[in-house]
C-alpha cells in the first residue's frame, strides 16, 4: 500500500491589515499552515456572516499545496527576528518571509486571479508547487527603521 504525503493548506494575507496593532500582517504574510481538509471558518472562506462585524474578509486567501507538507511550509510562520540583540528594533514585522506575488510564474493565472478576487468566487486555489518551487516565490522581508505609513 502506497503512503500518501499529507498536503497542506495555507491562509495567506493579501492586503496590509493596518487596522490592527503593530506588528500587523502585511500583504504576502502566511497566517496559518494547516493539514489538508482543515475546517476553515466563514471569515477565512470569505463568506458573509450576518451580524458579524468582520463580514467577508477580503484579506485572506486559502491556497492548497498538495505537494508540500505542513513541516515544509511551517518556516513561513516565522516572525521577523532581531539581528542586533544589543540594539533591538522596535519595528520587527509579523513575518520574516512573505509570499512574493511578483515571483509567481506567469503560467499561474488561476493563482494570480484568486489573489486579486475580493469577491472570493473561488474559495480555494490549488498550487501544484513542490516545496522547492514554493521556496522560489518566497522573499525575506527587508528590515524596517520605522513602521510603514
Amino acid at each position: 500500500m502506497a503512503m500518501t504525503k499529507p498536503m497542506c493548506e495555507i491562509l495567506l494575507c493579501v492586503r496590509d491589515m493596518r487596522n490592527v496593532a503593530w506588528p500587523y500582517p502585511q500583504q504576502g504574510d502566511v497566517i496559518a499552515v494547516v493539514p489538508d481538509g482543515w475546517r476553515w471558518g466563514a471569515c477565512e472562506l470569505g463568506q458573509a456572516v450576518e451580524g458579524n462585524p468582520n463580514g467577508n474578509h477580503p484579506f485572506w486567501r486559502i491556497i492548497k499545496l498538495p505537494n508540500v507538507t505542513v513541516a515544509q511550509a511551517s518556516n513561513l510562520l516565522a516572525p521577523e527576528r532581531d539581528t542586533d540583540p544589543q540594539g533591538p528594533s522596535p519595528y520587527l514585522q509579523y513575518r520574516q518571509f512573505y509570499f512574493d506575488k511578483t515571483k509567481i510564474p506567469a503560467g499561474q493565472i488561476a493563482l494570480l486571479q484568486n489573489l486579486a478576487d475580493d469577491l472570493r468566487t473561488n474559495g480555494f486555489v490549488t498550487l501544484n508547487f513542490t516545496a522547492a518551487q514554493l521556496a522560489n516565490v518566497i522573499s525575506r522581508r527587508p528590515a524596517l527603521s520605522a513602521p510603514p505609513s
